[in-house]
């Protein structure tokens, strides 16, 4: 053993101890400068022993009760993934090394942090002595080791299973196809002198099992994914998404449900909803038969509800000229369109807004009136109509022959129709006063226009044209003007 007198003061620098560089036992680092001058040169030369043997020159046969296991993991290229190493152990450890291989093409190593199961063991201090490198001789791989303290009294990892002892980030080259896979592999080859894979126990050195594990490159998932309502109507939409990537096949997912397969350069497609249900859509890229994460979005269509259609239909004539106006109260703001129907035949076709309109009918019978048309979304409307004729019974008052002129026999003829039960061709012409009534009065009021200067009889006169009084019972059936 080392033996000294040195004083306190007077401890060698770290060159002195003559430690293996390479492996990073930096006296200052290590803090062995402390534990030198305060524990002495024989703890401190034990110590620096039991570490470089540990770490640099073990070998032996696999203790099954120690175990590392990698835990691998998987990304996508240019992302960074976690390798966490665990052990399971049934003695207490004071330390650890390792080695770990990986594809160098698909893998680059650009951490390596003291996990969670070293931390806690030190009640959330850092372990005496870390040592990583992320490009050691003899690579691709990454080396580890780890001493729990370097000063009494000695920490350790007390039996269990599951001890986190160190995480490995790895970026995924951009280059990485979906699919392909690096393993992560314990190795006693790395470094010179090799690292080997050990747990120190009580100074000895402990071979665990081995468990390795495996990164592999995912497919990486559509973004931008949205579900569009198109047409309130139908129900039709369109489900859009940005590629993540270069994909062989896209599968649309309806309700987690496969609908469709489409082309891998595929960024939408058109699809109907249900009505007032929820539904989920979603997006997953195939590449080299590799499924991403499913992206996906959620819409509801909700239907417009079928219009109500016009009311309260009302028809006026003109008798003169047969013409019609129709109007009616809109109980919507507007339609897809409205239709003015004569008998069954379409007439006109309206803006939805409109509220009225005109329509001429022909004489001599009764004509339906009928209002359509079709609600926002193409829906039919009931009917409403009306029931019209057109009666203008044309005549010249006081023209009671209907020869259409007045002279003397117009009031005989009155005269014979009042006394002898003459027939009449207009009753509405022998009204010459258009009291209403024909009478005597009649008479001696068209012989007073004639031959006395007497009042002009009331329209029509002296032109043919409809009774614009025509409120009493007298009809004019067979005048032709």
């Amino acid at each position: 053993m080392l033996e000294s007198t040195r004083p306190q003061a007077e401890c060698p620098p770290s060159s002195q101890f003559g430690l293996p560089t390479r492996i990073g036992f930096a006296v200052r680092d290590l803090q062995l400068e402390r534990v030198f001058c305060e524990e002495g040169p024989v703890m401190s030369t034990r110590i620096l022993v039991a570490i470089c043997a540990m770490l640099c020159f073990a070998t032996g046969v696999v203790d099954a009760q120690f175990t590392y296991s990698a835990s691998g993991g998987s990304g996508i290229a240019g992302s960074s993934v976690g390798n966490m190493v665990m052990l399971d152990n049934s003695q207490d450890v004071l330390g650890f090394s390792m080695g770990i291989t990986h594809d160098a093409i698909l893998l680059t190593p650009t951490l390596a942090e003291v996990g969670a199961g070293v931390t806690g063991a030190l009640g959330g201090n850092s372990p005496g002595y870390f040592f990583s490198d992320l490009n050691p001789v003899n690579g691709p791989g990454v080396v580890v080791g780890c001493v729990l303290s370097l000063a009494p009294p000695l920490q350790v990892l007390a039996p269990g299973s599951g001890h986190h002892l160190v995480t490995i980030t790895y970026d995924v080259a951009l280059t990485a196809e979906p699919g392909s896979s690096s393993p992560i592999t314990f190795v006693n080859t790395l470094g010179n002198p090799p690292i080997t894979n050990v747990v120190s126990v009580s100074g000895v050195s402990q071979f665990p099992a081995l468990i390795h594990g495996q990164i592999t490159v995912d497919n990486p998932p559509a973004s931008a994914v949205t579900c569009q309502v198109d047409d309130d109507c139908t129900g039709a939409s369109t489900l859009s998404w940005a590629n993540g990537g270069t994909y062989d096949s896209i599968e649309i997912y309806r309700n987690a449900v496969l609908e469709t397969t489409l082309l891998g350069s595929a960024t939408s497609y058109n699809t109907s909803l249900a009505a007032n249900v929820a539904t989920e859509m979603c997006v997953v890229g195939i590449r080299n038969a590799v499924s991403s994460v499913a992206a996906c979005c959620s819409a509801t269509w909700t239907p417009i509800p079928p219009a109500v259609g016009p009311s309260d239909i009302v028809c006026t004539i003109d008798h003169a000229t047969c013409t019609v106006t129709v109007t009616w109260t809109n109980n919507q703001a507007d339609y897809a369109s409205l239709e003015l129907l004569l008998d069954g035949v379409l007439s006109q076709s309206l803006a939805g807004s409109a509220t009225g309109a005109s329509i001429v009918i022909a004489e001599g019978a009764p004509h339906t009136i009928s209002l359509a048309g079709s609600g926002f979304c193409g829906e039919a409307m009931a009917e409403i109509s009306c029931l019209i004729e057109c009666l203008p019974e044309r005549f010249i008052r006081s023209d009671g022959n209907g020869d259409n002129g007045i002279d003397i026999s117009d009031p005989i003829y009155l005269l014979a129709y009042l006394f002898s039960s003459g027939a009449g061709p207009c009753l509405d012409a022998l009204d010459a006063n258009d009291s209403g009534a024909i009478d005597v009065a009649d008479a001696i009021f068209v012989l007073a226009f004639i031959f006395s200067g007497g009042l002009e009889p009331p329209a029509p006169f002296p032109a043919c044209g409809p009774d614009p009084t025509d409120t009493d019972s007298l009809d004019c059936a067979n005048y032709t003007c």
